[in-house]
């Protein structure tokens, strides 16, 4: 688990409090470590949370659109594009985080709810 991805979920759930049935949890203590867990009834109040966000469930929240994921050749970047807002195209090593930042994006160009 790293930082990014805890931070880039955390966003997507403030922005658009999508939830999940039975999600995984990334839990973060306040010495910066990360855990995953299904259970948030006993999440001590240091504990910050937020849903651990998978390509699957993003792709099905995002079925209305036209995505399209490619590999950057020659590279280990993965490039992501609604191909009908091509300036919010994301590019990032893991193709998870380039599907959360285009969500993001989308968000916050008041194309998702």
């Amino acid at each position: 688990m790293d930082n990014e991805l805890f931070e880039l979920c955390k966003e997507v759930w403030k922005e658009l409090n999508w939830q999940i049935e039975d999600c995984k949890w990334i839990l973060s203590d306040e010495n910066g470590e990360y855990f995953i867990d299904s259970v948030t009834a006993f999440i001590p109040e240091f504990t910050t949370i937020a849903p651990l966000y998978t390509s699957d469930y993003l792709v099905e929240k995002l079925h209305n659109r036209e995505i399209r994921l490619q590999k950057v050749q020659a590279s280990k970047l993965w490039f992501i594009e609604d191909v009908n807002f091509p300036e919010l195209n994301q590019i990032d090593e893991v193709p998870l985080k380039a599907l959360l930042k285009l969500t993001l994006a989308l968000a916050k160009a008041g194309e998702l709810k």
